[in-house]
């Protein structure tokens, strides 16, 4: 029987038990959450498709939060337990806070703009609270461990006496009664035939009541509170209308509800100005997190690689018997295993190189050279890297020595001094694009593919985790070689642009911009002297530019950058420009737009985060429509 794929599913998926899911959950996304977010203040969770959000929603619902406390001494969940134990979400091995879930992706947009000015609002409002309601009861029923709502007691404060739609109900059962009835009637009304039917005035609500209700309420079972504190989560709000989006974000934002609420929603639907923004903002009225933004922040993108390693080992825990071990293990990470002779014939072109450009310079580089023979290296892949390095060092003297005409023999002390950080992974990225020596191999190399987002990671890994299937034999353990990962990656990178035409609104445009991108980058990057090592990843505006994209986007605007804007909205959306936000240089500030990870794959660019080339919009016009990087 062929063995389950563990990366191939999301752990976000309903369909994937609270076992599974509480199994492979990884605490590292918590440490993205501050404490202001437990408070009553609206929390809004941006990100690209696929980067966590409702896998971050779900540990927090009862029924997992259960599991938790019931398995917390065991290996898989003991981590998560204390994690969530010190945000004070559990308390003495009880869950303490009764976290709501509320998915927006059904039956909002039925609602008709169409109807009487205020009514669709009105009617959006209606449905949403008797959903807040229901959900709440239900939470609260999950929590006690009943499937009975008769048994769940509900108790309201004096200020709840005010309440115009929610009624006063004694317990869990007359509640979930009046949401069901509430429903009912807006289906019906909706299912009327007629232009617009007329809407039970029960059906139509000026304020998102239940909201307010949820700071008051309190739900007992035995005469024992359940949930001490709430916290209610709407999910997929990309996919209301935009009219409801803007509506309920506007209200949440000026209610101050004691409760905490979080609205979760894809950054597809944002505009240039909320899209530039990154990283966690807090505003009087709101937090805003951006995962994507905070993974690549925090400490460098050292805290997503922790969390794909976390992510990786938790899935394949049970797979561990196939593998020999975890997905990381697997992964050959360095060319011990590469052929000699293939690096003896590619230390020798470069020796030629360098013999030649040595003579041209009266044998100013003779020293480096000969140290370059004398040093031990511990394997041929190293020494070949090292004589790489040199082979740049040398091309940045020429172009010195052109300006300041100097010609002196330099020491190997000078060698030494001139050992940059970025140097190493400039010498392998050109290896690999002058000679074809791999360089996309390896966990660390791979985590960075993904571009902080974890969909795309367990795509790369599911990948890579067929291909170890495929190897597998009885008796032995499997890895991929350095080739086989690169192969792999190579493909995936090929796909990744291909289906940007297929699956995007402004697939064609988008396709060709990327690729006139990843074709400039290219070119900047690998120049012999790597001036921008380890290369160059990005593209950058000023405030200037910027501005004049947001122009492009309003309504009734010219054509001028308005088809460039929406095919950068929609990129940097999906994942496939990576925004870095008011970054100084030169006295200005830049908003800089790094090339998808995977992307760069098809152009032999770095997998970090290397340098930036400023552009101008006129050039990213022609680039858009052209896909060859003319000059700005």
């Amino acid at each position: 029987m062929r063995a389950l794929n563990p990366f191939s599913q999301r752990a976000s998926e309903h369909a994937v038990s609270d076992a599974n899911f509480a199994s492979q959950f990884s605490p590292e996304v918590l440490n993205l959450l501050t404490p202001e977010v437990f408070k009553g203040i609206a929390t809004y969770v941006r990100s690209a498709p696929g980067a966590g959000k409702t896998t971050l929603l779900r540990i927090f619902t009862p029924s997992v939060l259960h599991y938790l406390c019931r398995m917390n001494s065991t290996d898989q969940v003991r981590e998560t337990y204390a994690a969530l134990t010190d945000l004070g979400v559990i308390e003495n091995n009880s869950p303490r806070v009764l976290g709501i879930y509320l998915s927006c992706a059904a039956g909002y947009t039925d609602i008709p703009p169409t109807f009487a000015k205020g009514v669709a609002e009105g009617t959006f409002r209606a449905l949403t609270n008797c959903r807040i309601v229901s959900r709440a009861v239900r939470a609260a029923m999950a929590l006690a461990s009943t499937d009975n709502p008769a048994n769940i007691a509900v108790d309201f404060s004096a200020e709840n006496e005010q309440l115009k739609y929610i009624p006063l109900c004694e317990d869990g059962a007359a509640l979930l009664d009046w949401a069901s009835s509430i429903e009912r009637k807006i289906y019906a009304t909706l299912d009327a035939l007629g232009p617009a039917p007329a809407v039970p005035s029960e059906c139509n609500h000026q304020t998102f009541e239940a909201i307010a209700w949820l700071g008051d309420v309190h739900f007992q079972i035995d005469n024992r509170e359940i949930g001490q504190d709430k916290l209610l989560m709407f999910d997929d709000m990309h996919r209301l209308a935009r009219a409801q989006r803007v509506l309920l974000r506007d209200e949440v934002a000026t209610m101050r509800s004691p409760t905490p609420v979080w609205l979760a929603e894809r950054t597809i639907v944002l505009g240039l100005d909320e899209l530039f923004s990154q990283g966690a903002r807090i505003g009087k009225d709101f937090i805003e997190i951006s995962l994507d933004a905070q993974w690549a922040s925090a400490s460098g993108g050292r805290s997503f690689r922790r969390f794909a390693e976390s992510v990786s080992e938790r899935r394949a825990r049970d797979e561990q018997l196939v593998l020999g071990g975890t997905l990381a293990g697997r992964l050959t990470d360095s060319l011990t295993e590469i052929d000699n002779e293939v690096i003896r014939s590619t230390i020798n072109t470069l020796l030629d190189r360098l013999a030649e450009s040595d003579a041209k310079a009266d044998f100013r580089y003779s020293a480096w050279i000969e140290d370059w023979r004398s040093q031990d290296f511990d394997n041929m892949s190293e020494r070949l890297a090292r004589l790489q390095e040199i082979a740049i060092l040398v091309a940045r003297d020429q172009r010195k020595s052109q300006l300041d005409l100097s010609l002196e023999p330099l020491s190997a002390a000078e060698l030494h001094n001139k050992s940059l950080s970025g140097l190493r992974n400039a010498a392998r990225i050109q290896l690999k694009a002058d000679f074809g020596i791999p360089y996309y191999y390896g966990f660390d190399q791979i985590s960075l593919l993904a571009s902080y987002n974890i969909d795309e990671f367990l795509g790369i890994a599911s990948k890579l985790y067929e291909r170890l299937l495929a190897k597998r034999t009885v008796r032995s353990t499997v890895s991929l070689s350095v080739k086989e990962q690169e192969g792999i990656v190579t493909k995936l990178s090929r796909s990744r642009l291909a289906d940007i035409q297929q699956f995007h609104t402004h697939g064609e445009r988008a396709k060709t911009l990327l690729t006139a991108i990843g074709k400039f980058c290219s070119e900047k990057t690998h120049l012999n002297n790597a001036p921008y090592a380890p290369g160059v990843t990005g593209i950058a505006f000023d405030n200037k530019a910027i501005l004049q994209l947001q122009e492009g986007l309003r309504p009734g605007a010219g054509k001028g950058y308005a088809e460039l804007a929406k095919v950068i909205q929609e990129c940097v959306a999906e994942n496939l420009l990576l925004v870095d936000r008011d970054v100084k240089q030169g006295g200005k500030r830049w908003t800089v737009m790094y090339l998808n990870r995977l992307v760069g794959v098809q152009f032999d660019l770095p997998c970090s985060r290397g340098g930036w080339q400023p552009v101008t919009l006129n050039a990213l016009l022609r680039w858009m429509y052209t896909g060859e990087p003319t000059v700005n």
